[in-house]
């Protein structure tokens, strides 16, 4: 099965895991690969979590190549075993 592919359409869509979790927006797409810009409440639980000063990327973050499921009018939906 193919992988929907991010244009800069989506750029404003929510990110949201499988279970429905809100992660962040998607800020940019770059040749294809869609960048998060995480909620704040989600930026304080990974860095508390992995020990990180902060975050910082005008961008946002990547996500990982394959780990979108869909695309709908206003979400990109994670696969359920992906997390970026």
């Amino acid at each position: 099965m193919r992988r929907p592919q991010l244009t800069d359409a989506d750029v404003g869509k929510h990110v949201v895991t499988d279970d429905g979790t809100v992660l962040g927006r998607v800020s940019a797409v770059n040749n294809g690969v869609p960048y998060v810009e995480f909620d704040p409440g989600v930026i304080r639980k990974v860095t508390t979590a992995l020990s990180w000063q902060r975050i910082d990327d005008e961008d946002g973050l990547p996500l990982k190549t394959g780990t979108v499921e869909r695309i709908t009018d206003d979400q990109v939906r994670l696969e359920a075993t992906s997390r970026p």
